[in-house]
C-alpha cells in the first residue's frame, strides 16, 4: 500500500491526529505488520473541543490521558514518538493542565517528545520560549513570509524539529 511504498522510498515519519477519523487505527494496523520500527509516528492531541479556562482541571487531565492512551491503543505502541498538542492555546490552557498531565504521561513513558501544531507566528514566538517542546509543526510554503522574522530565533533552538505542514499551498 501506500504507507509501505513511502517507508520503502525513504519516509521516515508519519503524521498524524485523533481528529483524522480513523488515520492512527489503520496507520496501527499497517505499521503493526513489520513495519512499526522503520518510521517515527507524529500524533496530535484530541483537540479537547469544548474544554475552557473554566474547565475543571480534573477533566482536562481526563480528556488529555484519555486522548494519549487510544493514540497508544489504535497506533499499538508502547509509546508516542512524539505528541503534539493541536492547538498552541492548550500550552496554557486551565493554568497549564494540559502540560502538566502530558508531562506526567511523559514521565510514565508514556509519550516521547512534546510539540505544538501552530497557525501563526504569534504562537510560533510561544512555542519557542517553550523549552518543553522540542518540535513544532506550521503552515508554510514559497509564497509565505510570515516566518521569516522570526527564523534566527527557530534557528537558536538547536533542539526544536520544525515539521512544515500545506507546503502545497493547500491550506
Amino acid at each position: 500500500g501506500i504507507v509501505h511504498d513511502a517507508i520503502r522510498h525513504g519516509v521516515a515519519e508519519i503524521d498524524t491526529a485523533r481528529a483524522y477519523g480513523q488515520s492512527e487505527t489503520r496507520l496501527g494496523r499497517i505499521l503493526a505488520r513489520g513495519w512499526a520500527s522503520q518510521v517515527r509516528v507524529l500524533t496530535k492531541l484530541d483537540p479537547l473541543a469544548g474544554l475552557t479556562e473554566a474547565s475543571p482541571a480534573e477533566l482536562i487531565a481526563a480528556r488529555v490521558r484519555n486522548s494519549v492512551l487510544s493514540s497508544l491503543l489504535a497506533l499499538d505502541l508502547k509509546q508516542l514518538p512524539v505528541l503534539m498538542l493541536h492547538r498552541a492555546d492548550h500550552l496554557e490552557l486551565a493554568g497549564g493542565a494540559v502540560m502538566s498531565t502530558l508531562e506526567a504521561l511523559q514521565a510514565e513513558g508514556r509519550i516521547g517528545a512534546l510539540g505544538v501544531s501552530v497557525q501563526a507566528p504569534e504562537e510560533l514566538t510561544r512555542v519557542l520560549a517553550e523549552p518543553r517542546i522540542s518540535h513544532v509543526q506550521l503552515p508554510c510554503n514559497l509564497l509565505d513570509w510570515r516566518w521569516r522574522e522570526l527564523a534566527p530565533r527557530i534557528k537558536a533552538r538547536s533542539d526544536l524539529r520544525v515539521h512544515v505542514r500545506s507546503a502545497y499551498l493547500q491550506g
